[in-house]
């Protein structure tokens, strides 16, 4: 009886203890849960809650102060950014923590138990008031499992809106062509709208914003004088080409000579020697009076060769033999052109020239993992420019290459600041290495840009295309700097693994970074990256579609007069229509997507944010947002204002 009685006194005791102690992490959950939500509120009302689809570091900061308050520790605190049952992005806040166990320890091993607390909240953002979607000509198409994050937003249809699937829409308003009894049968029951149906606006006309505004018409004008190549069909130089009597061969062997401008050489050996041409102490950029060499310059060993003012004209080869160390300088103060008939070839050597105008029949060749190294100066091209795997570079000046061809393979091929014309020749970065360009512009007539798998960098423009293609291959990188890009028909392929367009991932949101205008051929983009901060997008004929490309950061300048775009100007596409495909990514999107005549089509998987101080709207004469397209938006203009609301979602 006495073991009955303490067990039965046993058993309450730890009945107590367990009622005790479940009552007390029920109070301590109620606790954690009310500040919990309290700091995600609080979180949530800060300026710029969430940033490039993350928690901002603002509002972490403000719900660990908020926790804080509430008598937890800042480290309980987590804050992310997730999809809500809509689909739709929320502020996520949790505060864990261990809560000492007291009574409990009576029946477990345990010292605490673990708390964990969520609450979401839904951002609907400070915004401007107005369209975000309009069509044109027919409806807007909104369907699968689309969603369409526009507290702010209009949403204009010229004839019904279509809303069915799963597709989960906010809005703050909804004008359609169709008659309310029309209009019914558009909207599916499983969908979710918001405005209401019962509140949308019926028998409306939908009228282009766009049509009169100065912008567009900027756009429009600048196409049209896009209709001839503005740079004529000759290029600007050409190499020269000067008459070079017979001369005598001569060789130097360890030996320091200097060579008289009055004698005519033919073939010149010079090996581990210092030779100096005098020149004829005046400027000769056009060859008129020059000291000829008939024969071929053949180098070996360690060598100067030092150059006065005038022009040095040869008819054969350079040649820099294997294991070879030559220079090429100016005297201090002197004027010299170097006129060559036939080909430069630096073998498995050293070959350097100061700074100089130089004029190239031939080919120059880098073939052999070699070291070629150019100064300033003038340079025409009349045929090849080839590098291996070795180093060749080119200083700062104008570059002329008429109708030769620029290869490199796995090394590197760099230019210095100056403008570059390639006139019906072809560039081609084949293979792994790398060709860099400083400051030009750029001008390529009829010619042919391919990237292959290397990484090509321009530095700022203009850029220039007519006829003939640009190719940026799977696997390459590429990047141009600021300024213009205009491309006279022809074609355009940017499909490599990242194309980068105003020098760098920041680029100059507000003031541009670049604008990208198409003139009839045809364009095409699959690249794995692409970023265009501060860039506008203009087509005349044909249709652009973005099928397959990776993440994008692409946004309109924002500024009221930028330098290079139109202000918040995305995409124009005048007689095509305009189409976005992507897998699972994640997109930064800003400014206004323009086709008033043709379709919009935006469908795949990605989500589509908004930067700070962005927007995004598009305009066309249809508009379908399917499958998992997942698109924030806000307009780019409008009357009215919506504060900033957060609506606790757990």
């Amino acid at each position: 009886m006495a073991i009955m009685s303490a067990f039965c006194i046993l058993l309450i005791t730890m009945t107590c203890a367990l009622v005790l102690e479940t009552s007390s992490l029920y109070v301590e959950k109620l606790r954690a849960q009310r500040a919990t939500d309290i700091a995600n509120l609080a979180a949530a009302n800060t300026a710029s809650a969430i940033v490039n689809g993350g928690a901002s570091n603002t509002a972490l900061a403000t719900a660990k102060q908020m926790a804080v308050a509430n008598g937890f520790q800042s480290s309980d605190v987590v804050a992310r950014v997730m999809a809500g049952k809509s689909g739709i992005s929320e502020l996520s806040v949790d505060i864990q923590y261990d809560s000492t166990l007291t009574f409990a320890r009576l029946l477990t091993t345990n010292d605490a138990v673990s708390v964990d607390e969520s609450s979401s909240v839904r951002i609907m953002s400070k915004s401007s008031d107005g369209n975000c979607i309009r069509s044109m000509l027919g409806p807007v198409n909104l369907y699968g499992n689309a969603i369409i994050d526009g507290p702010g937003c209009y949403i204009e249809a010229a004839t019904y809106l279509y809303v069915c699937g799963k597709a989960a829409v906010a809005a703050k308003k909804v004008a359609v062509g169709y008659s309310r009894q029309s209009e019914k049968a558009y909207i599916c029951k499983d969908a979710q709208i918001d405005p209401a149906f019962s509140s949308f606006t019926f028998d409306t006309t939908s009228v282009d914003p766009l049509a009169p505004d100065p912008r567009i018409a900027a756009i429009k004008a600048r196409l049209q004088t896009m209709t001839r190549w503005a740079y004529g069909t000759k290029i600007p130089e050409t190499p020269l080409n000067p008459t070079i009597p017979i001369g005598k061969d001569e060789s130097y062997a360890d030996n320091t000579v200097s060579l008289s401008p009055s004698r005519r050489y033919g073939t010149l050996t010079i090996s581990n020697s210092v030779v100096a041409f005098t020149g004829t102490g005046q400027a000769d950029p056009y060859c008129l009076a020059p000291t000829t060499i008939s024969g071929n310059m053949i180098l070996s060993g360690v060598n100067r060769l030092t150059f006065g003012s005038g022009c040095y004209a040869i008819a054969g080869y350079v040649r820099n033999e294997d294991g070879a160390s030559t220079r090429f300088d100016p005297l201090p103060g002197a004027q010299v052109t170097f006129a060559l008939k036939q080909y430069i070839d630096n073998r498995t050597a050293e070959l350097s020239f100061g700074n100089m105008a130089f004029s190239f029949l031939g080919d120059v060749r880098n073939a052999n993992g070699g070291t070629l190294t150019f100064g300033k100066g003038l340079f025409r091209f009349g045929a090849g420019i080839i590098n291996g795997n070795g180093r060749l570079s080119f200083g700062d000046g104008a570059y002329y290459v008429a109708g030769g061809s620029l290869i490199n393979g796995a090394g590197s091929m760099t230019f210095g600041n100056g403008v570059f014309y390639l006139w019906g020749g072809s560039l081609s970065n084949s293979s792994t290495g790398s060709v860099t360009f400083g400051n030009g512009g750029f001008y390529f007539y009829g010619g042919t840009v391919t990237n292959v798998k290397g990484r090509m960098t321009f530095g700022d423009g203009p850029f220039e295309f007519s006829g003939g293609s640009l190719a940026l291959n799977p696997g390459s990188d590429t990047t141009f700097g600021f300024g213009d890009m205009n491309f006279y028909g022809g074609t355009a392929y940017f499909h490599g693994a990242s194309t980068l367009i105003g020098r760098n991932a920041i680029g100059d949101s507000v003031g541009g970074s670049s604008s990208v205008f198409f003139y009839g051929g045809s364009f095409s983009m699959k690249s794995e990256k692409l970023v265009a901060v501060g860039t506008t997008f203009a087509f005349y004929g044909g249709s652009v579609s973005l099928y397959g490309v990776g993440p994008m950061n692409v946004t309109a300048p924002t500024g009221g007069q930028p330098a290079f775009g139109y202000q918040n100007i995305l995409f124009y596409v005048q007689g095509g229509a305009f189409s976005l495909y992507q897998s699972n990514v994640t997109d930064i999107l800003s400014g206004i997507i323009y086709v008033p005549k043709t379709n919009i089509s935006i469908y795949g998987s990605q989500t589509v944010t908004i930067p700070d101080g962005g927007c995004l709207q598009v305009i066309g004469g249809v508009v379908d947002i399917y499958q998992k397209a997942s698109l924030e938006m806000q307009p780019c203009s409008g009357a009215g204002t919506v504060a900033q609301r957060v609506m606790l979602t757990r």
